[in-house]
């Protein structure tokens, strides 16, 4: 399992890394933004005003009124009876009006402390109201307070209006009663106990009468709102954090989408990891006018290769892609070049008889030369291969295709097993420039006869399916494949398998025209070291 876990950290760190240059600029453009636009933005000022609600350990405060919860506070805070009361008292026009009364409650935000904890002895309900200027939020929070206080006032009569009432229906009884009993030869001891229960309750109704006088509530204002120096509103050191990481985090969450949809290779490692192959090598872009990849990089290549067909000889090696404009050609080139130089007698055949490059690298003339199709066609007669030298002092073999052939497919079926009988007796490395797995079949016919099959991909453009499609033909056709090939990777990833593009012994000047030597099959095995 740990294998996995670093393999999967590593693409985390990756992906992290790939991406932070863009995730900076896009957050670094956010902050600034945010910094801008908050810092011309209007102020706006909260005051608050705190009032504290006192409950007793009994349920009444002092037998008067019983306190409400907090929830309830707040609900008659905002409720139209106090807020029309604050706006008419503030001097609004149209207090009634819903709309107006909807905007202030916008403005107004209520809270208590001590919410549910019963066994404290009191709570505070904080009233704050916001506004552009600082003192008329003052003077509208104490306001409110105040009217949020008149109403648990008015709350608490209300209640005393019911107790009183209540009372005075009693006593109007006991008067009834009384002189009932009077006019009727009563008692005198039922007439006097009936005189003595309306005096207790007259003398109850001459202290609710006093109590609802001096209107006593459970709300006491002990913190008075006043005007704050610093607003709220906006906060521009804030809003520029905050855009910060949101646009930090909004890129790589853009990017994860987009790898998500995106389904090209994206680097070496997810070659090899699509691929389950080895990464026998990798190349950067090269420039327009060259097909020669950096010589360390090949040089490495061809290492690779020999080792992992060790057991082979003489080697024959095709070069293919999945689809065209993978780098095949050049890689197929710069190898067999790379063998030459450290003397192996090499045969490099452009199989890709559909759209053939090698004649026209090498500025082969097609009147002098015998093209892979008369091979094919005839291949114990009388044909020839291209020598052309390589600095001077070697010489790279050559079997070129001159014009596409859309019988591709049939001739080579038909004649190159038998064309590669004659050239393993002649040659010790053979290089194949085949056409693309998944556009025809060509090389099909082909990669089973071979020491090995190398793929190579394009790491800006290549399909991660494709990938897995090509190597899954090769596999279930018996083809070895010893390794996959990444190229147009980018110098400043750290991938590539060479240090600088040229950087060893000199190429072959394309630019100008080669006249190569023809050689037969009989003299090369004259020739043969």
């Amino acid at each position: 399992m740990q294998p996995d876990i670093t393999s999967n950290v590593s693409d985390v760190l990756r992906f992290i890394q790939r991406g932070l240059l863009l995730a900076m600029i896009v957050a670094v453009a956010a902050g600034v933004a945010a910094f801008v636009s908050s810092s011309r933005l209007p102020q706006t000022f909260r005051s608050e005003a705190v009032i504290s609600a006192v409950r007793s350990s009994g349920g009444d405060d002092r037998g008067i009124v019983r306190p409400l919860n907090d929830s309830a506070y707040r609900v008659a805070a905002t409720s139209n009876t106090v807020i029309i009361a604050t706006l008419t008292e503030l001097g609004v026009e149209n207090p009634t009006d819903q709309r107006v009364i909807n905007d202030f409650i916008k403005k107004v935000r209520i809270s208590t402390d001590n919410e549910g904890n019963w066994n404290d002895p009191s709570s505070l309900i904080r009233v704050a109201v916001s506004n552009s200027d600082r003192n008329t939020a003052a003077l509208q929070a104490n306001t409110l307070a105040r009217n949020l206080i008149e109403w648990d006032r008015n709350r608490g009569r209300q209640t005393l209006d019911q107790q009183v009432a209540s009372l005075q229906e009693q006593i109007t009884v006991f008067d009834n009663r009384i002189r009932s009993l009077q006019a009727g030869d009563g008692a005198e001891s039922e007439i006097s106990a009936l005189i003595q229960r309306r005096q207790e309750t007259q003398e109850q109704l001459y202290a609710a009468q006093a109590l609802r006088e001096a209107a006593v509530g459970s709300l006491t204002i002990i913190n008075e709102a006043i005007p704050e120096l610093e607003p709220i509103a906006p906060s521009p050191v804030f809003n520029t954090v905050l855009a910060f990481l949101l646009g930090l985090f909004g890129s790589y969450g853009i990017l994860l989408l987009r790898n998500a949809l995106d389904m090209r290779i994206r680097d070496v490692d997810d070659l090899a990891k699509v691929s389950d192959l080895p990464v026998l090598a990798s190349f950067p872009k090269l420039p327009n006018d060259t097909r020669r990849l950096p010589y360390e990089a090949t040089s490495y290549l061809r290492t690779n290769l020999l080792f992992a067909t060790s057991d082979a000889h003489p080697k024959v090696i095709v070069v293919t892609s999945a689809r065209e404009g993978e780098g095949k050609s050049s890689v197929a080139l710069s190898l067999a070049e790379s063998f030459v130089r450290n003397n192996y007698r090499t045969l490099l055949v452009d199989a890709d008889m559909r759209k053939p490059v090698v004649a026209g690298e090498y500025r082969i003339n097609s009147l002098h030369q015998t093209s892979l199709e008369t091979w094919l066609k005839n291949p114990y007669g009388s044909n020839q291969a291209a020598s052309v030298p390589i600095n001077g002092k070697y010489y790279l073999y050559v079997i070129p295709s001159f014009q596409p052939s859309a019988q591709a497919a049939e001739l080579l079926s038909s004649g190159f097993r038998e064309c590669l009988e004659i050239w393993r007796k002649e040659y010790d490395v053979i290089i194949i420039d085949s056409a693309p797995i998944l556009q025809v079949a060509d090389t099909l016919t082909i990669a089973p006869l071979a020491t090995g099959t190398i793929l190579v991909a394009n790491q800006q453009k290549t399909d991660r399916r494709q990938v897995r499609a090509a190597v899954d033909i090769l596999r279930r056709i018996g083809v070895r494949v010893p390794g996959v090939i990444a190229t147009h990777v980018s110098r400043d990833s750290g991938q590539t398998t060479s240090y600088g593009y040229g950087y060893g012994l000199p190429e072959v000047d394309t630019k100008q025209t080669i006249i190569p030597e023809t050689v037969t099959a009989t003299k090369l095995s004259k020739t043969k070291r």
